[in-house]
């Protein structure tokens, strides 16, 4: 379905035209909105109807910029589903939904009102309990703190059937992190459903991986708030920089749009002023990389979640890897001893021809068990979308091969940074030279040495 959805971005325009509707879609910028006296700030709301996606692409996705995009579930059949006229959520239709095939099962919903670590405790129960339970809060005017949310909705509910519930908007398809996971990996996806009570909340985070997200209200109603990546070091903990400041609503003055009495460990975030955005159903939210964001349902809410990487933020994503891998190291630096004598050993072994770093490749266990990812498996990612460069080679034209040249820049970076590991992680370098021959190979195929010169790998 994804590969589809990108050949079809390349059918539809070519990526590298910037045309005179990319300035009439920017002139229909509509200025920014209020709701319950909170602004809207710097924070454009474009119709979908007046976007195209080199628009999108030259003033959000290329500038890491967030966007309000309106409209874009007016044709979805969850909206059909899961959405009453005036845009409230249909619990009912929901229930239905969700529970005629999957009632019975157990799945991990967060209680709001318990913190576990820097996120809410998760709780394992059953869809059909989950959604009665709500209903009957509802109806007695009760607080209900359960929220259904990472729910991978496109494995567990539509793989398998011919009628799709919604489809990834045009300016998001340019994904290498999801179709990706569909051939490789544990079979797990970053495409979710989230659905949960008025009142529900998620805390100030950043995504997964650094990677972009959108998120579509399919109904109901959400208020995001949001700090720009440089702003993050400001919100960490003076005691704790691997703490974040958990929940921001209690400290956001409304009054002056500033985040104000804050807690001492955390006052270097006094006076900051976020980006509050308040998204009604149709609208898909786009939170580029590296931004801190936490959500709160305003309405009983329901929205579909992809996070994606591409060109943009694949860099941020290494980037991130390496950070995690260094806290991982330096966690555990007091027994690094022990793994060099056992990589000593390993060595020495008749059974084992060469060297093995055990330290190394220890480190990044656990970070493919902290982070969901590692260096062989960002390799894999990379390969990846080499690969779906070579079939599409022969179906594109010159403008579109240009638009690729920055995937090919970016991918030779990584690489570039991922070599100087190379030097202590000797079971890296195969994988590394792979990457480089295929890079290599696809400049070649794609004759692109008169547009960007040479690639440095």
């Amino acid at each position: 379905m994804f590969a589809k959805e990108q050949k079809m971005v390349l059918q539809r325009k070519p990526y590298s035209l910037v045309s005179v509707e990319v300035h009439s879609a920017l002139n229909a910028m509509t200025t920014p909105t209020t709701y319950e006296g909170v602004a809207v700030h710097d924070v454009k709301e474009i119709d979908s109807q007046e976007l195209s996606y080199e628009c999108f692409f030259l003033k959000y996705l290329s500038k890491n910029i967030p966007a309000v995009i309106k409209n874009v579930a007016n044709n979805w059949r969850a909206t059909k589903e899961f959405c009453h006229q005036d845009g409230s959520l249909d619990l009912v239709g929901a229930e239905h939904y969700f529970c005629s095939s999957h009632g019975s099962e157990s799945f991990p919903i967060a209680k709001c009102d318990e913190q576990e670590f820097s996120d809410q405790r998760r709780i394992e129960k059953r869809l059909s309990s989950f959604f009665e339970e709500w209903k009957t809060c509802n109806l007695k005017g009760k607080k209900y703190d359960l929220y259904l949310k990472d729910l991978h909705f496109y494995l567990v509910f539509m793989k398998n059937r011919k009628d799709l519930m919604y489809e990834v908007p045009i300016w998001f398809s340019d994904d290498w992190l999801n179709p990706y996971c569909d051939g490789h990996g544990d079979g797990n996806d970053y495409r979710f459903l989230y659905t949960g009570p008025s009142g529900s909340w998620t805390p100030l985070h950043t995504d997964v991986f650094n990677s972009h997200s959108w998120s579509v209200n399919v109904a109901g109603r959400k208020r995001w708030i949001l700090f720009a990546p440089n702003l993050k070091v400001r919100l960490q903990s003076s005691k704790n920089p691997s703490k974040m400041l958990y929940d921001a609503r209690p400290f956001l003055d409304h009054s002056v749009h500033l985040l104000r009495n804050l807690p001492k460990e955390f006052s270097n975030a006094e006076g900051l002023r976020p980006l509050v955005i308040m998204q009604e159903h149709g609208d898909a939210v786009f939170v580029p990389s590296g931004w801190v964001h936490q959500v709160e349902n305003v309405e009983d809410t329901l929205s579909i979640n992809h996070n994606w990487i591409n060109r943009f933020c694949v860099c941020n994503t290494l980037t991130n890897l390496i950070e995690k891998l260094s806290q991982i190291e330096l966690s555990i630096s007091d027994v690094k001893d022990t793994f060099e004598m056992k990589s000593q050993a390993a060595s020495d072994s008749t059974l084992c021809t060469s060297p093995s770093n055990v330290f190394d490749e220890h480190c990044q266990f656990l970070l493919y068990v902290q982070e969901g990812m590692n260096f062989p498996l960002f390799l894999q990612l990379i390969n990846h979308r080499v690969q779906f460069l070579y079939d599409l080679k022969e179906s594109c034209n010159m403008q579109e091969k240009y638009y690729f040249c920055g995937d090919l820049r970016e991918m030779s970076q990584c690489i570039a940074h991922l070599k100087s590991f190379a030097v202590t992680m000797k079971w890296l370098e195969e994988s590394i030279k792979v990457a480089e021959e295929r890079i290599r190979n696809l400049k070649h195929e794609y004759d692109l040495t008169a547009l960007i010169g040479n690639i440095d790998l």
